[in-house]
This record gives structure tokens, C-alpha cells and sequence, in this order.
């Protein structure tokens, strides 16, 4: 393997361990926050207030998780020799998204086109309802 593939290959691990380490991080802060308040006597805005949170972290930790297996992914695509290369179309990943998000396995494209076929990309198009027709507006033959 290359200098470069061994740099970005040790970068890519580095950042998986630091992510598995938030995860753990947050996943003792979560259960410390559980157990005094199961047996606590709360008032109910406090209690909820209190679940809010816990699901803020609870999401967190899952978009961590998943944030590991996308650099697992990238991972297993330096040993491979395809780092780089976009898993969809094949086109290579410019250098600068890489420097910005190392785990991507998409160029820009696919990964736009990929969140908006999920729905989840910005600017993407809500879902719209017809408007009803007002007995004025329809037409009379």
C-alpha cells in the first residue's frame, strides 16, 4: 500500500475510534441520566423534559453509529484500492469532499441524488396534497 493509502487509511481508523468513543462516552451519559430518573419523584414537565433529551442523545449516538459503518465502509475500500472512486457511477471523489467528509463512498451527484430519492436531501420536494376544488371553481358545462 502507498504512503498516501496508509495516511488516509490510519486517518480513517483514527476517526472510527474517536466515533466509537463518543458513542461510548454518551452511552454512559445516557444510562446515568436513566436510572435517578426512573426513581425519582418528578413532576411531569420535568419527566418529559428529561425524555426529550435522553431521545436528542439516544439520536445522536444512532447517527454516530452509522457514521461508523460508513467509515468502516471506506475503510475496507482503501484496503481494497477503491478509496476514492464513487461506488455508484465510478467517477472519482474530488480530493476536497474527501478532506471534508473522509467516509463518503459517493461523489457529490449520487449522494444528492441518493438523499433525494430517501427524502432526506435539502431542498428536496415535500410531499403535496391537492388543493380541494370550490363548487365556484369548477367548470360548467
Amino acid at each position: 500500500m502507498d504512503e498516501l493509502k496508509e495516511q488516509r487509511l490510519q486517518e480513517l481508523v483514527e476517526q472510527r475510534d474517536r466515533t466509537l468513543a463518543e458513542i461510548a462516552r454518551l452511552q454512559v451519559e445516557a444510562r446515568a441520566e436513566i436510572e435517578p430518573a426512573s426513581a425519582g419523584d418528578e413532576d411531569l414537565v420535568d419527566a418529559a423534559a428529561d425524555i426529550y433529551e435522553r431521545s436528542k442523545v439516544l439520536s445522536f449516538i444512532h447517527r454516530l453509529e452509522e457514521k461508523v459503518e460508513q467509515l468502516n465502509r471506506a475503510i475496507e475500500n482503501v484496503e481494497r484500492g477503491t478509496y476514492g472512486i464513487c461506488e455508484i457511477c465510478g467517477a472519482p471523489i474530488p480530493p476536497e469532499r474527501l478532506a471534508i467528509v473522509p467516509e463518503t463512498t459517493m461523489c457529490v451527484r449520487c449522494a444528492q441524488e441518493q438523499e433525494a430519492r430517501a427524502g432526506l436531501g435539502r431542498g428536496a420536494p415535500s410531499p403535496r396534497r391537492p388543493r380541494p376544488v370550490r363548487s365556484d371553481e369548477s367548470s360548467g358545462d
